[in-house]
Order: structure tokens, then C-alpha cells, then sequence
């Protein structure tokens, strides 16, 4: 099936989708939909009551990835997931026929959090995406086709950081990358690779530490950062620790200064960061059709903008841009109606 493009996470959206949480993340995950509903963000919540069950609550990892096809039609990449969480595995399937949306699959375990896309055709994937599979990093880009990738760059994970996706210390939109700046030298090396392609900014990157005192390390991030776009609203969440309120504040204000068009709102995920994740972590996006092809649930787009054959990261390649439209989306629960 002939694609046309990924959406970027600064483009418009027509929902963010959450999946129901266990009740240790209460905390979190309820300011977070809070904080989206209180702007006029349509909220989409998995849940078992409603025919659309998760196993876990990590919804970009195993969500659809949504990619616009040449006829404007709303596609969602399914890649492969945990084989011991069909319910998460399922997700894009189950959401498929509710938003209008084909399902084109992607032929690789993939877990969302480690893919980045920028809406005109380059990728960030983490380099285990391939080397845990013995792949060439040839092949996993070519089965990465489906989910809207021109170019892709590989990137190296933080060292001892357990899930080695490289959305803990990289943030991309369609005009800028803002990377995690500390001690690991991945940091310095991914903000190089993707000076060639981007604008880059540096963030602070706090040094891991064991902020439950179990024994293993937790990854701070203040890259891991939800990006909502609807009616207007430009709403940037951004993740806060309660262990690191001077930090916290420092990359609130980093991030206002950056996007000064944005309004930048923190959640408190220290819950969410001892389980591995923050709030990019927790959240996928449904892209919003342009206003003539608007559909009740999320489908349909007039944008076209042909990707080429999926590369791998070549320095000095031009690269397109397209920026989409938007137009009111509602809130439901997945399942409902």
C-alpha cells in the first residue's frame, strides 16, 4: 500500500489516547488528562469496560502509529509487541474501525517510544531496533517503511537505561530537536547526527538515580514531553519530579523559552518514571483530518506529500516539510459509540 507521510507531534490532533491505569499511577495520569481536558484537548481512554482492554498503560509503545495515505486515508501502523500482552498488542486493530482507519502492518517488534518521526519523512530509531534482532540496520529500515519513515537515523541509547528508547533523552517536532545534555557522551553524539537535519536544542538530562530505593537506577527525563495541537491550542506537557524540583522548574522555564508560542504546563511523573516511562510514554495521538475531509471519528486527510523509499540517514539530503490544518475533534472513550 502506497503512503504518503507521518503526521509530526506539532501538528494538529483530533485526540490523545491513554489507556486505563492501575491505581499507582492515579496521581499522574489523572492531572495529565486533567490538564488536557481543562484546554479543550479530546481525551480517548482504552478500557476493558468499553471494548478496548490494555495490559499495560505504556499506549505509545503499543498504539497506532498514524500515518496519512496517498488518498488521504487514515492508516494505522500495527507494529509487533510484547508476545505476554495481546490486549496492548491488539490496540491498533481494535481502534482501526472506530477512527476509519486501514491497518498496514509493520513487520518487526517495535515499541513506539523508540521511533520518533518529524512529519516530513525522517525517522529517529533507536539502534537496538535492529542490532537485538541480529538485523542490518538496511533491513530494519526497510520494514520500517509503513510507518512513514524517508530517512532514518539511528541513534545509540543512554547507557544502563532499561528500556534503550530514544524518546528518554530526544524530543522531536517537525522543526526542532531538543536533546538531552549531561554527562553520557550519546547525548553530545545524537545532538550532532541530528544537527544535519534539524534545528537542535540542548536540555539538561538528569543523572539517573534510585528514587524508589529498589535498588535500580530511574532515568529522569525532560524530553519524554506530550505535544497537543487542537482548535487553535498549542498545549506542551512536560514531565516534573517531585526529587527534583529545581531541576523541574529550571526545564519548565528551558522549554517556554524554546517554544514561547506553546503553553507549557508541567505534570509531576515520578510515579510513571520508577515504572520506566513519563508522559510521552503514556500518550499516543490520532492526527486530525483537514476541515473539508473531517469525519465525526477522526478520519480522512487531503494531505499528500509522497514519501520515496525508506533510507538510511545521509548528510546533506533536502528534506520537504508540510504542515496540516485542523478541526474540532470530540472526546469518548475508545469503544464508545
Amino acid at each position: 500500500m502506497a503512503l504518503a507521510r507521518a503526521p509530526a507531534e506539532d501538528e494538529p490532533v483530533e485526540a490523545v489516547l491513554v489507556a486505563e491505569w492501575p491505581e499507582r499511577f492515579e496521581a499522574p495520569m489523572s492531572e495529565l488528562v486533567e490538564v488536557l481536558e481543562d484546554h479543550g484537548v479530546p481525551v480517548e481512554i482504552c478500557a476493558e469496560a468499553t471494548g478496548c482492554p490494555t495490559d499495560s498503560v505504556w499506549m505509545r509503545d503499543y498504539g497506532p502509529l498514524p500515518v496519512w495515505g496517498e488518498q488521504g486515508q487514515l492508516i494505522f501502523g500495527d507494529a509487533r509487541y510484547f508476545g505476554y500482552r495481546d490486549d496492548d498488542d491488539a490496540v491498533p486493530q481494535v481502534l482501526a474501525p472506530r477512527w476509519g482507519a486501514e491497518v498496514v502492518e509493520i513487520d518487526l517488534p517495535l515499541e513506539g517510544g523508540n521511533l520518533l518521526r518529524d512529519g516530513s519523512g525522517l525517522c529517529l530509531g533507536g539502534s537496538t531496533i535492529h542490532t537485538s534482532h541480529s538485523w542490518t540496520a538496511e533491513e530494519a529500515a526497510s520494514r520500517l517503511e509503513p510507518a512513514g519513515c524517508e530517512q532514518l537515523v539511528w541513534l545509540e541509547t543512554l547507557e544502563g537505561e532499561g528500556t534503550h528508547h530514544v524518546d528518554v533523552f530526544v524530543a522531536l517536532s517537525g522543526e526542532l530537536a531538543v536533546v538531552g545534555e549531561g554527562s553520557d557522551p550519546v547525548l553530545d553524539e545524537a545532538a550532532s547526527a541530528l544537527e544535519a537535519w534539524t534545528s537542535v536544542a540542548r536540555i539538561p538530562q538528569p543523572e539517573a538515580l534510585d528514587l524508589d530505593g529498589d535498588g535500580e537506577l530511574d532515568f529522569p527525563s525532560f524530553t519524554n514531553v506530550l505535544r497537543a495541537v487542537h482548535q487553535g491550542q498549542r498545549l506542551l506537557v512536560v514531565p516534573s519530579y517531585e526529587a527534583l524540583p529545581e531541576e523541574s522548574a529550571a526545564a519548565l522555564e528551558q522549554w517556554t523559552d524554546l517554544e514561547p508560542d506553546w503553553t507549557v504546563i508541567g505534570v509531576d511523573a515520578s510515579e510513571l518514571l520508577v515504572a520506566g516511562g513519563a508522559l510521552h510514554c503514556v500518550t499516543q495521538t490520532v492526527p486530525m483530518a483537514e476541515p473539508d475531509e473531517a469525519l465525526p471519528c477522526g478520519c480522512g486527510s487531503t494531505r499528500s506529500a509522497g514519501l520515496a523509499p525508506l533510507l538510511l540517514a545521509l548528510l546533506g539530503l533536502q528534506r520537504r516539510r508540510a504542515r496540516p490544518g485542523g478541526l474540532a475533534g470530540r472526546r469518548r472513550r475508545c469503544g464508545a459509540g
